[in-house]
């Protein structure tokens, strides 16, 4: 496979949806941190990976869509690291680790599919 090409996925748009609204309240919950140093460059990675995402959404035609893996893994980490990141209401916490965890398992579906 050419490197140029990025390997890609199947990710449901459902899951594409839910991750971006994940990723929405990510990114208010970093805005609203006055005390985290690094809340705004986490504030326009999220921006950027959210704007790939929804592009992806927009140009998909059916149920699913192709996303590059590497896309999925950094959203994963994002989503991770903002359950990690201190006091939040349960259910936030269980829905960012629970969207991390999906797309974590779409990315390494790599190895079952055909590139």
């Amino acid at each position: 496979m050419n490197s140029n090409h990025p390997r890609r996925v199947t990710v449901p748009k459902t899951l594409a949806g839910q991750t971006i609204r994940c990723m929405n309240i990510l990114i208010d919950l970093y805005r609203d941190d006055h005390t985290d140093p690094h809340a705004s460059e986490t504030i326009r990675h999220l921006r950027g990976q959210r704007e790939q995402l929804a592009s992806l959404i927009a140009t998909a035609g059916d149920g699913k869509l192709l996303a590059p893996a590497a896309l999925l893994v950094h959203i994963s980490r994002h989503l991770e690291a903002g359950a990690n990141r201190g006091p939040a209401p349960t259910e936030l916490t269980l829905g960012l680790r629970r969207t991390a965890a999906r797309l974590r398992l779409r990315a390494s579906s790599l190895n079952r599919q055909s590139s």
